[in-house]
């Protein structure tokens, strides 16, 4: 964020603030951030330049460019059922995916599976980055791959049917799934208490694109229509806002220098300068300890790191959060009567869409534990709930007051760890 900050010209004089945001789409991870970058205070901050304030972070662990790949192997091998079934060709699954049914036989972690992914990922990849001909190449419907059987026996020129359009709509549905991801994280960070944290902010917020990945025209296409959706809705609402969201692509693209140049910066084309990639290093360089830029960290209450789950209850099929992000540790929420049962689930994930109630309890990143209890039936007590550390919650079965809080406790307090 500093990085891309400085080379777009973003140099807060007084009581300037700019509310940023950086959507960091790399090979295997997606990462967010989100902020405030102002000019230090000259009474109280007079040793800094500059001062970045850290309100969150987020991300998508399954989203990255060789996710991507692996989706699209495993959608061409999946169409092909036919011909793996005839050659024995088994196959890598990726590990968000559930298998159809039938399929079990021929999706395991051996050798031979995970060559084919390979394989299969290799010969996809032009079309993923968009090299030259590659139309050509898929429109064919049909491609030839080297691959391997369940024996290790390499088959030569296996002919196999694809479907570009499918392909591509596998890239669009999962990039704008993890494009939907950073605007719920970024409403959520920017909202605290009720109140936005960029209502003092100049010009909206910046959206930062760093990685590989966001070189991707689709990244870009789908961002676009997210922005325009979002100030059409914020217009419904009565709200008089021209531009919310200003979308600045990787540092070290031609489209980046056009920016820069636009905005009276100084354009270093050289091999030495700032990328998408490399700015992190940059950034990491103008704020390390000594230096001119004030780092405060809000992500960091009273020496605590904030939780970072959301976890509740499923209701038809849907995560019902009772616990959300950033939630104060050691206050129980009710999560339901336990009547005359004697099991209950909890549903959790850190995908931040759980926060509008919409979130399918299958969505990959949605797990759950099914929790046996110890002599609880018709006693009519209640499951309660409360966030502990960033990644561990409590339970306790007990009566609740009027308050719908813990009155006599029938099963002691039990934690449970959400990194599983």
């Amino acid at each position: 964020a500093i990085c891309a900050l400085k080379q777009y010209g973003f140099d807060p004089e007084g009581n300037d603030k700019y509310a940023y945001s950086v959507f960091d789409f790399g090979g295997g991870t997606t990462d967010f951030d989100f902020g405030i970058w102002r000019a230090a205070d000259e009474k109280t901050e007079r040793r800094f330049d500059y001062a970045i304030e850290h309100y969150g972070a987020g991300g998508d662990s399954r989203l990255g460019g060789e996710n991507i790949l692996e989706l699209m192997a495993y959608h061409v091998f999946l169409k092909n059922e036919a011909v793996m079934r005839e050659k024995s060709i088994v196959f890598k699954r990726p590990s968000n995916q559930t298998p159809p049914p039938g399929f079990e036989y021929l999706l395991n972690h051996s050798q031979e599976a995970g060559l084919n992914a390979r394989c299969l990922m290799k010969e996809l990849r032009p079309l993923w980055e968009r090299h030259d001909g590659y139309e050509e190449k898929f429109d064919s419907g049909r491609f030839t791959v080297d691959l391997f059987n369940e024996n290790g026996e390499k088959l030569p020129h296996v002919e196999l049917s694809i479907n570009r359009e499918e392909l591509e709509e596998i890239i669009r549905k999962r990039i704008e799934d993890g494009i939907n991801q950073f605007f719920y994280k970024m409403e959520q960070v920017f909202t605290r208490e009720g109140k936005s944290l960029i209502s003092g902010c100049s010009d909206g917020i910046q959206v930062f694109l760093a990685g590989n990945s966001c070189k991707s025209p689709v990244v870009k296409d789908i961002f676009k229509k997210k922005i325009e959706e979002e100030t059409a809705n914020m217009k419904k609402k009565g709200l008089k806002v021209k531009e919310v969201y200003h979308l600045f692509p990787p540092l070290g693209e031609e489209d980046a220098y056009k920016i820069q140049q636009e905005r009276g910066c100084d354009v270093d084309t050289s091999p030495y300068a700032p990328t998408g990639k490399t700015g992190v290093a940059f950034g990491l360089i103008d704020c390390r300890r000594g230096s001119r830029i004030k780092v405060i960290d809000h992500s960091v209450t009273s020496g605590e790191i904030d939780f970072k789950f959301f976890v509740g209850y499923a209701r038809k099929g849907k995560l019902r959060p009772v616990l959300k992000p950033n939630c104060k540790y050691n206050e129980w929420q009710k999560l339901y009567e336990i009547g005359d049962e004697e099991i209950f689930e909890i549903y959790y994930t850190i995908l931040a869409e759980a926060a509008t109630g919409r979130l399918g309890t299958n969505t990959p990143g949605v797990q759950y534990q099914r929790i046996s209890l110890p002599a609880v039936a018709d006693c009519n007590a209640t499951v309660f709930l409360r966030a502990v550390s960033p990644s561990v919650v409590e339970y306790i079965v007990a009566t609740e007051n009027e308050q719908e809080q813990p009155d006599q406790t029938i099963v002691s307090q039990t934690s449970i760890s959400l990194e599983k």
